[in-house]
Formats: C-alpha cells, sequence, structure tokens
C-alpha cells in the first residue's frame, strides 16, 4: 500500500489495528534512538608535586592520549603565563557516556588523584555546522 505524501489520522484510521500491533510489539519500529557521542570537557588542577609525575610519566601519557585520540579529540597543559610551569591541563573528548570519560581520565598515567583533580562537564560547541582545525 502506497501513501499519499500527506497522511492525515482520518486516513490511517481503517488500519490503526496493525499500527497499533507494530508499535506494541516494538515501541521503537517508528522511532530509533540514535546515539550519538556526548562532548565533555575535563579541567584538571595539579598541586605543584605533579610536575615530578609529568616529568616521569611524559612519555606514558603520550603513548596513552594517542592511543585514545578517537575520544580525546584535543588535549593540553595549562600556564599561568607563557613558559611557566604546569598548573593543570585540558581535554575535550568525545564519548558515548559519562563513565567512559571518567574511565579515560582515571587511566591516564598523569591521573595521581593526590597530586591532580579534575572537573567532568558537558561541552556543547557554538556554530556547531563549522569545522574547526587547531
Amino acid at each position: 500500500m502506497r501513501l499519499p505524501a500527506r497522511v492525515t489520522v482520518r486516513a490511517l484510521w481503517p488500519y490503526q489495528h496493525l499500527l497499533r500491533a507494530c508499535v506494541l510489539r516494538s515501541p521503537n519500529v517508528f522511532h530509533r534512538e540514535r546515539r550519538s557521542p556526548i562532548r565533555w570537557v575535563a579541567i584538571f588542577q595539579d598541586t605543584p608535586a605533579m610536575l615530578a609525575v609529568r616529568q616521569e610519566r611524559e612519555a606514558l601519557h603520550y603513548e596513552y592520549l594517542q592511543k585514545n585520540e578517537h575520544e580525546i579529540l584535543l588535549a593540553g597543559g595549562l600556564r599561568e603565563a607563557p613558559g611557566s610551569t604546569f598548573v593543570g591541563s585540558l581535554w575535550v573528548l568525545e564519548v558515548a557516556s559519562r563513565e567512559r570519560a571518567v574511565e579515560l581520565v582515571e587511566n591516564d598515567p598523569y591521573f595521581v588523584p593526590t597530586y591532580r583533580s579534575y572537573q567532568l562537564l558537558t561541552w556543547g560547541k557554538a556554530f556547531a555546522e563549522k569545522k574547526v582545525i587547531l
């Protein structure tokens, strides 16, 4: 059966029992939820003792970032002024869930809770259709 381009409720009335049966059997027949990744920003704050951890684990940290580059889109250290010591860092992640974001953060070789804390926030980019390359 081919439906007209503009379908009204009245036009479908004779077929309501079929539509209802489809919906009852599978509630997602007409609406499939599309799971798209969520953007998160991780903002890290370091204590002064974190500098030693950074120096010791730098190679492992970069390897970790590279291994997870499909989810950790941007990453970099934060300083109060150019050339000063690191006081934290920032990541932009695109992952399926908050749990995955936490997993990525807490499995990073740089993550030592005694020396580094973090805040995890969802992020929506203005001008979503505009591609950005850094």
